[in-house]
């Protein structure tokens, strides 16, 4: 299974479990709709935990997102420096000559 990362969590925003989230997607509406399913990648132990979005806004360049059972910042807490991923495989397939930025590492231009 390969995992697409969105971004990374870097603080919690507010008393209700909505996390900021530095993205590396240019897609965030798209990726964080509410009911959609992401996986935060411990850092160091790379476990997955697997969530639903709840909650989506964009401020600042910034994504603002809270999960189902996590709408408390106590229980939020632990995930902060979390990485947020999506299985490539769930996703749309992309129009005709775009590709994902982790395609291209490794090519060599012409």
């Amino acid at each position: 299974m390969e995992y697409l990362s969105l971004g990374r969590i870097i603080k919690t925003k507010g008393l209700k479990g909505v996390v900021k989230i530095i993205s590396c997607t240019e897609f965030g509406a798209q990726r964080y709709k509410k009911g959609n399913v992401v996986y935060l990648e411990n850092p160091q132990t790379h476990e997955m935990v697997k969530m639903t979005v709840a909650y989506y806004n964009q401020e600042k360049g910034f994504d603002y997102v809270s999960f189902e059972g996590f709408e408390d910042i106590n229980l939020i807490e632990p995930y902060l420096q979390y990485y947020v991923n999506v299985i490539k495989e769930d996703l749309p397939p992309l129009p005709k000559d775009t590709y994902y930025h982790d395609d291209l590492v490794g090519c060599v231009c012409i």
